[in-house]
């Protein structure tokens, strides 16, 4: 009878100290899991971050690119226009002397005439 009370008394140690050691381990476990939860959410947090710059100045580069496309589509309309007129201008200058009349001056041909 000795031997089972014996015997009993190692199962009970034996099962408290691993009892004992399964909650050590969990607690190290549930700790070493909060950690990287909390390193998770503040790289979580910096990713976010990040990619909403990212995306502002995606959108400035967006309307700085629209803007330029802009002034270069009126520059482009006012060089066409003041070609347009060079061209004008060298046509009838041009003419006026192939017909052999005297050059008119530049300002005359460049003023409209009125009623015409």
């Amino acid at each position: 009878m000795t031997r089972v009370i014996i015997i009993v008394l190692a199962l009970a140690v034996g099962a408290a100290a691993g009892t004992a050691v399964c909650q050590v381990r969990s607690r190290t476990t549930t700790s070493e899991l909060a950690r990287r939860a909390e390193q998770l959410a503040r790289e979580h947090d910096q990713l976010r971050s990040e990619r909403d710059q990212l995306a502002h100045e995606l959108a400035e580069s967006r309307r700085i690119g629209r803007e330029l496309q802009d002034a270069s589509e009126r520059v482009r309309h006012e060089l066409e226009s003041k070609l347009t007129q060079l061209e004008q201008l060298v046509a009838a200058l041009v003419g006026t002397r192939a017909a052999g009349t005297p050059s008119v001056s530049p300002a005359a041909i460049a003023t409209p005439v009125e009623g015409g």
